[in-house]
C-alpha cells in the first residue's frame, strides 16, 4: 500500500494493523527497481480506524544524522519527480 514517509514518521493504510504503542520493524520498498527494502524501526503512535481501512502512524526510531540527511534528500528528490511528472501530464489550458 502507498505510504507517506518523512524523517520522523511513516504512515500507511491497511486492513490489518499493529497495536498503538507497539515497536515494529518496517521494510519499505522505495521503488520497483530497488530490490532491497529500506529497513526502519519505530513505535506505532496512532491508528485511525474507518469502516473500510485503518491509517497507521509510526514514530521512527532516531538514527544517525548522516542517515537522516540522506533520507531527507531521498524524500525531496522523490517529491520533485512527482511534481515534474504532474506538470508534464497536466493538460494544456
Amino acid at each position: 500500500a502507498p505510504c507517506m514517509l518523512s524523517r520522523e514518521t511513516l504512515e500507511w493504510s491497511a486492513t490489518e494493523v499493529p497495536d498503538t504503542g507497539e515497536w515494529i520493524r518496517l521494510a519499505v520498498f522505495l521503488h520497483a527497481h530497488y530490490p532491497k527494502p529500506l529497513v526502519l524501526f519505530g513505535q506505532v503512535t496512532q491508528v485511525l480506524r474507518s469502516s473500510s481501512t485503518q491509517r497507521v502512524t509510526v514514530q521512527l526510531a532516531q538514527f544517525d544524522e548522516s542517515v537522516g540527511a540522506w533520507l531527507d534528500r531521498l524524500i525531496f528528490r522523490a517529491h520533485r519527480r512527482r511534481v515534474a511528472l504532474a506538470r508534464r501530464h497536466k493538460s494544456p489550458e
